[in-house]
Formats: C-alpha cells, structure tokens, sequence
C-alpha cells in the first residue's frame, strides 16, 4: 500500500510540473551583466538551483549536483549563466540570443529565436544516439520474448530526430570510447566526453561480510530490460549459490515484474530491497554485503549508479554499453553478455580473497582519480574552455547575419 501511495504521490508531482511548468533561473549568480560579457543558457535541470545543497533530492542522482557544478565553470569561464530544465514545454521569448547554447533537449525547435548564426550550440548527450539507443532496446525485447514468451512494451522510446544535431556545433556528455564513435557516427563536428563522478562523501565498508564475492548488486533505475535486469534474473535463478541483489524503481513495471513474478518474489537467492538511498542504513548494509556490481545494460552514457557502487568499492561487472572502461579495474562482459552471465558469475563468485581485495583496491582508485567531482569539474572546465575558444569552425561551421537582438539579464 504504501508502494502504491508513493507511485501516485510521484505521478501526481509530475502531473503538476507538467501543467505548472518548470522553473527558468534567470542569471543565475547574479553577476554584472556589462556591456561585452557573453551569455549562456544551460538546459538540463533547474529544479537543483532552487534548493538548498543539504536538500534530501541530492541523494537521489549526481546529475542534480553536475548541473549545479556545470553551471558554476561556466560562470567562472566568464558567461552569465541561465538555466532551463530540459523538461520545459518552452523558453521565455524575454530571454533573448545566446552566445553559448548547452542543451540536453534534442529539439531544435525547442530553442527558436534563442540562438543566431555566431551562436554557439552544444548538444548535452548522457546516452547513445537515440536511434541506436532504440534499436539496442528492441533486440533485448525480442531476446527477451523469444526466451520468456514475454511481449513487454517499451518503457521509454527515444525521439530518433534530434534535430538539435542539425545545429550543434559540438556534443558533449558521459561516456566511454565506444560511446564516442556511436556519436561519430551520426554527427560530423567534435565530440567531448567526460567521465561521471559520485558522491565524494561516500565511503566504503571498513568490513565485508565473509561471502561477500558470491554477493552481486543490481543498482538502477528504470527501464529493466535496457539494463538488463532479465538476463540476471534467468541467470542467477538457475544458481542457487550466488546471490542477486536488486535496488531501484523495478516495481514500477508491473508488465515486467508479472513476467518475472517467481524470480522477483519467490526465489531465495535473489533479494528485492526496491528503492535505496545513497548513504542509508540499507545502503551501508548492502555494500557491506556484496563484493560486485553488475549491470549489463545495452545503452547508457555513463550508468551513474555503477560509478556510486565503485566509490563504495564494489567492483563492477559491466557491458561496453554502460559507458565503463572498467577493464583494468573491473570485469568486461560482452556487448550480448547472457550466453557468458552464468559462467561469469561462477568464477567471480570463486575469487580467492586476496583477488577480490586487489580488484576492489583498483576499483577505488579508478573511483577516486577518474570519477571524482574534482576529476569532472577539472574535465568540464576543458571542453568549456575548447567550445568557447575555437567558436563556430570545422566542418559543420556555417556563415551568416545575427537573426536576433541579443537578450539582457
């Protein structure tokens, strides 16, 4: 019952904020806007800047604390700084043309009159090219169907359009190497990754339980079979040794969570917590608990749950998909994993100690020098600094008059 009070609390929420809107943070630090200084508008998220820093909602994603850092480099590169969440229906026609465009919303259309011909434009991406995206989802559907004899929907279908890339000047966004060349395939200007960070307050377990390596931890959000969440139910229910945790948002599927009632409800070596927030007792007492985290999922940019798990030192068991080079501190499954999950999970599982502990020291390391806040600001800070000083060259440049007056603070 409660389950159910929070799901209608949260569409309700959502209900509101669709008819009320989001809101638009106008100059965000409130600097002089004198004559000459360049303006930029930040489409991501706004509700964060509206918040105190202590605000509970921080423990939910880092994407609420990055678009609070993002904005701030951008305010210290020289630019006065608007915010928009992605979320809105529409901008404020008041707000006038941009020197610097940072959106997260795919739509050109989105950002009409906001932008002229000397205008920078940089597409925000934290996935896979939509169509890509898509297609990689449809075939894990098809698998699964095929395997359970489930006909489950898609949860969410990306706009395939994204006519902001007929625009940009750049993209920048989460990922790894494999996720850069999907980019480059649809795009002809450069592209600009950075890396996800985690929470740096977090803190692993002094002590692990003793089977902890036969523990694996299943850390997402939405969107099951992207993640694969099925593979490791059909997995780990034919290995009654190994232990699957699951934390998330999965009971909010229900055609999911009927197609897999027996695995999610009746099988005890797989263990439902729903969701777990960062830093909780439940949280302590899992990566306490468990010696893995495992997602393999076909589409991410860069799974920001994996990367709170590394900086918790739990040692990632992760697809190309995920965004992760985790190679040297972690385990590479395939980009189709399932004919190797069962395997994988044995032999892991069987680590000696002395192994599990070397993985897990790397792991943290990897955490704490690739995927810290200070590794992302400092990361940032670099692509702001290549989109603002080589402007609108290269082979998408395009010439012309201004077709707007520029807006004021």
């Amino acid at each position: 019952m409660i389950h159910f009070f929070n799901i209608k609390l949260s569409q309700a929420r959502a209900l509101i904020r669709k008819l009320w809107g989001y809101p638009f943070i106008r100059n965000v630090y409130g600097v002089d806007c004198g004559e000459g200084r360049p303006r930029c508008l930040l489409v991501y998220l706004s509700v964060p800047f509206t918040r105190s820093s202590n605000h509970p909602s921080f423990l939910t994603h880092q994407n609420l604390s990055r678009a609070k850092m993002m904005a701030s480099v951008l305010n210290t590169s020289g630019y006065v700084v608007d915010v928009a969440d992605v979320r809105s229906a529409h901008l404020p026609r008041s707000c006038g043309v941009y020197d610097l465009i940072v959106t997260h919303q795919s739509s050109l259309q989105f950002l009409e009159g906001h932008f002229d011909d000397h205008s920078v434009v940089v597409y925000l991406a934290t996935g896979l090219p939509h169509a890509e995206q898509n297609r990689r989802v449809k075939d894990r559907l098809a698998a699964l169907e095929k395997r359970r004899h489930c006909l489950l929907p898609m949860v969410a279908v990306a706009d395939e359009v994204m006519s902001v890339l007929a625009r940009a000047d750049a993209i920048t966004g989460t990922g790894s190497f494999a996720g850069k060349t999907a980019w480059e395939s649809v795009f002809c200007g450069p592209v600009h990754l950075f890396n996800n960070h985690g929470f740096g307050w977090i803190r692993p377990a002094e002590v692990m339980d003793d089977d902890s390596g036969r523990h694996f931890l299943f850390l997402g959000s939405v969107n099951q079979v992207l993640k694969g969440l099925d593979q490791l139910l059909d997995t780990f229910s034919q290995l009654p040794d190994f232990h699957l945790h699951i934390a998330g948002y999965y009971e909010k599927e229900y055609d999911f969570c009927a197609c897999y009632k027996q695995e999610l409800y009746q099988t005890p070596n797989i263990h439902g917590h729903g969701y777990i927030v960062i830093g909780s007792p439940q949280w302590d007492a899992l990566v306490r608990r468990c010696a893995f985290v495992i997602l393999p999922s076909c589409s991410e940019g860069q799974a920001g749950a994996v990367v709170q798990a590394m900086h918790a030192g739990l040692i990632p068991v992760v697809t190309p998909g995920v965004g992760i080079d985790a190679g040297a501190f972690g385990v590479m499954l395939p980009e189709d994993p399932f004919p190797v999950l069962g395997e994988t999970v044995v032999r892991l599982g069987l680590m000696p100690p002395e192994a599990l502990q070397k993985l897990r020291k790397a792991t943290l390391t990897a955490a704490h020098e690739q995927y810290s806040e200070a590794s992302f600001s400092r990361r940032w800070r670099e692509i702001v600094d290549l989109v603002k000083d080589r402007g609108r060259v290269g082979v998408c440049d395009r010439s012309g008059s201004r077709t707007g007056a520029r807006g004021s603070c």
